[in-house]
């Protein structure tokens, strides 16, 4: 009778074959439209456990279908599309648990409203805030699903769960910060981000200890006054250096370029067909 997922998230399986079809609420996710414009719905949805759980991979980019198929007097198995959980590659079985803490904390959990409401709604009906606190999310899993893991943790964070994010990726940092350059001025969740998010750096000082040093998103997109070293900055750090470094082998490239471009005409003769 497996009741939590585990503090390293390898009961997820279970746990999700147990509540498979149990209700679950949560926020729909932000999400971002062809034109890159924030779109926010203010909407509840509730749907069962593996409904939700589909749902929210393919809002992360995971668009192959999950199902739970049960064989006779052995268990059960997890697959996307046709294979089986361990062969789908790391990124999905860290994704898992991830995807499914978030949706199992919903205080309403397995209380069936039978229809979608507000948040506002939604908040009215809880009576309690669940806690979650989560090891690099990001590990294995590709740039783009760990960019949109912001779109979800904002979500959770505005249908009462209150989250402790620890992570190295610079992805999920920067979708924070463009969730919030990207929200119109004054509007809910502008105020929201603004808030209720904090990137808390931690860093060690010369004698050792470590120290921490809390910072707020601001409406352009920026971080405070402080920007963690080392860290955000090493992409366009990168970049940067490459742009420069490519004007030191010019000539090098032009070269090159000659060597690998075929001038007209030297394309071989096609044979006569017979």
């Amino acid at each position: 009778d497996i009741q939590n997922i585990g503090a390293d998230g390898k009961r997820a399986p279970q746990l999700l074959h147990r509540s498979q079809n149990e209700g679950v609420h949560y926020l729909q996710p932000i999400f971002l439209d062809a034109a890159g414009k924030l779109l926010f719905q203010n909407q509840i949805k509730e749907e069962t456990m593996i409904e939700a759980v589909q749902d929210v991979m393919e809002h992360l980019s995971i668009a192959t279908p999950l199902k739970l198929v049960d064989i006779a007097d052995v268990g059960f198995q997890i697959k996307f599309g046709q294979a089986n959980l361990p062969h789908v590659g790391r990124g999905l079985g860290y994704l898992l648990p991830v995807v499914l803490l978030g949706l199992y904390t919903d205080p309403l959990c397995s209380t069936r409203c039978l229809k979608n409401m507000t948040l506002q709604e939604y908040t009215d009906r809880c009576h309690t805030i669940s806690h979650l606190a989560i090891e690099e999310p990001e590990a294995h899993i590709h740039p783009k699903a760990a960019s949109r893991l912001a779109h979800y943790f904002v979500g959770l964070a505005m249908a009462q769960r209150q989250l402790i994010i620890e992570t190295h990726s610079d992805h999920l940092v920067r979708r924070l910060r463009g969730l919030v350059a990207r929200a119109e001025r004054d509007s809910p969740i502008e105020k929201w981000l603004l808030s209720k998010v904090q990137i808390i750096s931690v860093s060690q000082n010369p004698s050792g200890q470590s120290e921490t040093t809390i910072s707020r998103l601001t409406p352009d997109g920026g971080i405070g006054t402080f920007w963690p070293e080392d860290f955000m900055d090493e992409a366009t750090d990168e970049e940067s250096n490459i742009y420069h470094a490519k004007f030191d082998k010019k000539d090098l490239m032009n070269d090159y370029l000659k060597t690998v471009i075929e001038e007209p005409g030297d394309e071989p003769e096609e044979e006569a067909m017979p």
